[in-house]
């Protein structure tokens, strides 16, 4: 993106040198840098450290207020104020979105609002969408067949939709039935659990790509191997993914040995 390129000339840093520096391809970088290619989270946040300024001067150009965190980050001499300061600076924009959400979360659940003359908690919402993926096929995830729920307490912090799983293929670590939540825009790395759009269907699945270009959708469930989708590398365009499902750990690669012979 073009924000990269000007923070690079200004700091008179080769392409080569910041590429190093980030650990990417200096190809890569190049494309960033034209719009040709779009980094993810992580690389965003080893640029703005790089270069020392926020995300989101990284990806607008101007800085945008944080409100929630504005007071406590402006007494210095306050203990709890320097270790805000301390952690916000830590923290990348996903980071920092997870933290909002959840001082949000508390805010709302602790501070009372009269509505129609009664006394309710004003919890913040999710967006539920009720023709959501599964372990197999079910309607996509777009207009309006959806609602908004109360945000769960035991729910993660920093999703942005959520939807309820139908099917076996992901037990026994995503049971059929049970709501998953789901952040748009994560970077997915090899294995992680996401919400994929193909060919008219949506699926919760783990991802694998190889060295030839292909994209593999695969069951979490060593017995439903049967599930897995394969997408040769002209079919890959076609692949959207609505975001990854946030999960209390990272899942293993799939093994679909069963009593000690591959299937």
């Amino acid at each position: 993106m073009n924000q990269i390129k000007a923070l690079r000339q200004r700091n008179n840093v080769k392409q080569s040198e910041l590429a190093r520096a980030i650990n990417v391809s200096q190809s890569a970088l190049s494309g960033y840098e034209t719009g040709k290619y779009e980094a993810d989270m992580e690389t965003y946040g080893k640029l703005a450290a790089f270069f020392n300024v926020s995300l989101d001067f990284l990806l607008t150009g101007k800085e945008i207020e944080k409100p929630a965190l504005a007071a406590p980050i402006s007494r210095p001499n306050d203990k709890i104020g320097q270790e805000l300061a301390r952690l916000r600076a830590a923290l990348n924009d996903d980071g920092l979105d997870q933290w909002l959400n959840y001082g949000q979360y508390l805010t709302g659940k602790l501070e009372l609002q009269r509505k129609d003359g009664d006394n309710i908690f004003d919890l913040p919402k999710i967006r539920k969408y009720l023709t959501g993926p599964a372990a197999g096929k079910a309607s996509p995830i777009q207009g309006e067949d959806y609602e908004d729920i109360p945000y769960p307490e035991d729910a993660p912090r920093g999703a942005d939709f959520c939807v309820d799983v139908r099917g076996n293929s992901m037990e026994p670590y995503i049971r059929d039935g049970s709501t998953v939540y789901v952040r748009r825009g994560a970077g997915l790395q090899q294995f992680d659990v996401g919400v994929f759009f193909y060919a008219g269907d949506v699926y919760v699945k783990q991802i694998c790509t190889d060295y030839s270009g292909g994209v593999n959708l695969l069951s979490a469930n060593p017995r439903r191997e049967d599930a897995n989708i394969r997408l040769e590398p002209p079919d890959v365009p076609y692949l959207v993914c609505f975001g990854k499902v946030l999960l209390p750990h990272r899942l293993p690669e799939p093994d679909y040995r069963v009593d000690g012979s591959r299937k």
